[in-house]
């Protein structure tokens, strides 16, 4: 049984006690390595699966979530350039901001500018 909430100094065994719910393999690379040394393809794995455990184990966020339209969970692309790129536009709470080229051809991202400065060079 899963706990909803964990003690600060015991979350990484919470961790991998919930990847042994999805994934023996997971499981038993996060308690053998842990979650800071543990490749970045499992560390990917498992916020999904914790992003994906929300909607199987959280009723309340369930319902929250489905009370929103498609269009409304969905960011659109911040514009387009002549080559057909998307580029993305991101801000943290701290005003950090990533702007992200979106190459649909060759499927692939790459961050083209994380400062101001960088941004007015884009532009």
């Amino acid at each position: 049984k899963l706990k909803k909430s964990v003690n600060i100094d015991k979350w990484e065994k919470a961790l991998s006690r919930f990847c042994f719910t999805y994934s023996s393999e997971d499981g038993w690379e996060l308690d053998r390595f842990g979650y800071k040394r543990a490749k970045l393809s499992l560390r990917i794995r498992v916020i999904k699966n914790l992003c994906e455990a929300q909607f199987d184990l959280n009723a309340k966020f369930k319902l929250e979530m489905n009370k929103l339209s498609s269009d409304e969970l969905r960011l659109s692309p911040l514009g387009r350039d002549k080559m057909g790129n998307c580029y993305w536009y991101q801000v943290d709470q701290s005003a950090n901001l990533r702007v992200y080229r979106e190459d649909l051809d060759e499927e692939t991202w790459e961050l083209v500018a994380k400062s101001k400065d960088e941004l007015v060079d884009l532009l």
